[in-house]
């Protein structure tokens, strides 16, 4: 198998993992998801740190460094996203949802780049709309109480990240830009503890929860390296092609590990949501097979 091929899947396998296993820690864990994710960023911020003494940042410019604030930002709101909604909704709902970003990055790259994505990838955008409506479908039949603007401000955050990353990075090493994104994505949510009674709940509940975060946090970084290197061997479209798995892996994971877990899966149909989760895909490959995502 060609090694790039098989990096990206690991990465997607991974990717798909820490979400499980995100959503038993929210499940089973977690007591408030501000102080756990000012727990989170800590990691981020540790981590981020242990790179950049490794990294050589002499030809960094000023620019690069707006960008990594603005990418750090970025992900950091990604970041109070993605627990605050993993703690109402079902993985595979949230992580579905937030993989039909290549709407925004290709409507950016068509008006901000006049990039044409052409038949396929408009195609590509009509399917993913079926896929979402299908699955707020779904997700208003199972009662769900997440407003439709807090979904839609998930998806469109991904979106304006990943086109400012395709547009601002290009100079950048990977590994430096990954050090600067998680430094000031953690600062970003670590900001959280000004408030007291976030910091209250993280010194009495959630710092008991550091190995649980650290582990996940790191696999995380992990998925990150093997995407990365995956890209250096593929072409973009196809690495983001083969990683737009990672709903489908999360949507299996659920049904067979998280449906054990008390309250950590609120839909019990799979066909439903696996009809819903393969026209995402379907219409992210497509997008992603007419444009570098």
């Amino acid at each position: 198998m060609n090694l790039g091929l098989l990096l990206a899947l690991l990465s997607a396998l991974l990717y798909g993992l820490v979400n499980i296993f995100d959503k038993y820690i929210v499940s089973s864990r977690m007591r408030s998801p501000k102080s756990y994710i000012a727990l989170v960023g800590i990691i981020h911020l540790i981590a981020g740190l242990a790179l950049l003494f490794l990294l050589d940042l002499s030809k960094l410019t000023l620019n690069d460094y707006f960008i990594a604030i603005a990418l750090g930002s970025l992900y950091g709101i990604q970041l109070l996203f993605y627990f605050i909604l993993l703690s109402r909704e079902d993985a595979s709902n949230i992580i579905a949802l937030d993989f039909s970003y290549p709407l925004i990055t290709a409507s950016l790259a068509f008006v901000l780049l006049s990039e044409n994505i052409g038949a396929y990838g408009y195609v590509g955008m009509a399917v993913i709309m079926a896929g979402i409506l299908s699955l707020k479908w779904r997700m208003k039949q199972t009662k769900s109480n997440t407003r439709v603007v807090v979904l839609m401000s998930m998806i469109a955050t991904t979106g304006v990240y990943e086109f400012l990353m395709k547009v601002g990075v290009t100079n950048m090493d990977e590994l430096a830009a990954l050090s600067l994104n998680s430094i000031f994505a953690g600062l970003f949510v670590m900001s959280l503890l000004i408030q007291r009674a976030t910091r209250a709940d993280f010194l009495k509940y959630e710092i008991k929860n550091i190995k649980f975060a650290a582990l996940s946090e790191s696999v995380t970084i992990v998925a990150i390296l093997f995407l990365l290197l995956a890209m250096a061997r593929l072409p973009a479209a196809i690495a983001a092609s083969i990683t737009s798995i990672q709903p489908l892996i999360v949507l299996l994971g659920e049904f067979v590990l998280l449906r054990r877990v008390s309250k950590a899966v609120k839909d019990q149909r799979l066909l439903p949501k696996l009809i819903s989760v393969a026209l995402i895909v379907t219409g992210v490959v497509l997008i992603a097979l007419t444009m570098d995502l």
